[in-house]
């Protein structure tokens, strides 16, 4: 017992080198990516500075967007699949989707006009879209068409966590849709 306290004494005596400089650190493929990162500090560097510390885990960095003056929606591709960070005060993770497979035919959608049985939503929406088309965002002046979403989530910003909603009558525009996936 003497000897776990002294270790445990020392690892803190050093600084702690022990513990995981960031979120990302602590991220092993096949675990729970999202549930590891909810509420941990992720680095704010350049993002070929962080993946180049991470090949470990394949991370590639897919873009960010400021969504309000405190908080940024952060997109990683972390062990083969997406995941979406809302990232709040001190760059903490507060919370994290993993983003369902998506493509053309099924783009991702984060951001942009999206309207509930025919009326604008207020909400932030994050989704999957039917586009069986293959339209892409590059559409002509004041095009209006809107895909009906498969999947969706609000984000709650007084909570800033992701919260799934029924897609039933959500058509949300292309304008948001991912540049992987046809997007601006």
């Amino acid at each position: 017992m003497k000897v776990l306290y002294a270790i445990a004494v020392v690892s803190v005596l050093a600084g702690g080198s022990a513990e995981a400089k960031d979120g990302l650190d602590l991220v092993r493929c096949g675990g729970d990516v999202a549930a590891t990162l909810r509420g941990t500090h992720i680095s704010n560097g350049p993002a070929a500075e962080t993946e180049a510390r991470h090949k470990a885990i394949g991370l590639k960095d897919l873009g960010a967007d400021e969504l309000t003056d405190d908080l940024s929606g952060v997109s990683w591709q972390i062990c083969g699949k997406d995941y979406l960070m809302l990232m709040g005060a001190h760059d903490i993770a507060r919370d994290v989707l993993e983003i369902p497979p998506h493509s053309r035919l099924a783009p991702e959608f984060a951001g942009g006009p999206c309207k509930k049985n025919g009326k604008d939503s207020p909400a932030l929406i994050v989704a999957i879209l039917d586009n069986p088309k293959g339209l892409t965002a590059h559409r002509p002046p004041g095009d209006t068409t809107l895909l009906p979403a498969t999947l969706a989530w609000r984000i709650d910003e007084k909570a800033v966590r992701f919260v799934k909603i029924p897609p039933d009558g959500l058509g949300c525009s292309l304008e948001g849709v991912v540049t992987a996936d046809g997007g601006p």
